[in-house]
C-alpha cells in the first residue's frame, strides 16, 4: 500500500472515531437527562409517600383518641345501665 492510501485510510478512521465519540456524547447527555428526570420523579413520589405517611400517622393518633373516648363512654354507659337496673323505679 502506498503512503497516500494509508493516510487516507487513517483519516477515514479518525473521522469515524470522532463520529462515534460525538454519538456517544449525545447518548450520554440524553442518558443523564433521563436519569435526572427519573430522579426527580422518584423524589416527588418519595415526598408524596412521606406526606401520606404523616397524614396516616395523624389519623391513627386521632383514631386512638377516639377509641379511648369510646371506651370511656362505654364504661359510663355500663355504669348508668347498672344503676338503672338497680333502681327501684
Amino acid at each position: 500500500m502506498s503512503r497516500s492510501v494509508l493516510l487516507n485510510e487513517a483519516a477515514d478512521l479518525i473521522e469515524w472515531l470522532f463520529d462515534q465519540k460525538r454519538k456517544l456524547e449525545t447518548e450520554s447527555t440524553q442518558a443523564y437527562a433521563r436519569i435526572n428526570e427519573l430522579t426527580g420523579q422518584v423524589n416527588s413520589l418519595c415526598w408524596e409517600k412521606h406526606d401520606q405517611a404523616e397524614e396516616i400517622a395523624m389519623q391513627a393518633a386521632q383514631l386512638r383518641k377516639l377509641e379511648a373516648k369510646n371506651a370511656e363512654l362505654r364504661k359510663i354507659l355500663s355504669e348508668l345501665t347498672a344503676a338503672c337496673k338497680a333502681s327501684p323505679f
